[in-house]
């Protein structure tokens, strides 16, 4: 299965996540060791683009060696007919020390 996220017109970005490979593409990273993966909501005032953006940049302020990024979720809030707030809730992999 493949997810991306791109503009809110539902065109697929530069990023495609593919599912179902997060710990695949992950290992490729380290020779041996371990990875673990958490789960984090980014979230944004503009886009679920931005969301994922903000999750992984906010992520990297405390882990080093992001390798791989899976939306497993993206939801937003309306207020009076318009959204006021977009969520992405997403898998991000890393190489434990």
């Amino acid at each position: 299965m493949t997810r991306g996220y791109g503009s809110d017109t539902g065109d697929a970005g530069a990023v495609t996540i593919v599912s179902q490979h997060i710990m695949e593409v992950a290992v490729g990273y380290i020779d041996s060791g371990a990875i673990k993966v958490i789960e984090i909501i980014g979230v944004s005032e503009k886009s679920f683009k931005d969301a994922v953006d903000n999750a992984v940049s906010k992520a990297s302020e405390n882990l080093s060696g992001i390798t791989g990024v899976e939306v497993i979720a993206q939801t937003a809030r309306v207020e009076d007919g318009k959204v006021v707030r977009y969520s992405a809730t997403c898998k991000l992999a890393f190489a434990v020390k």
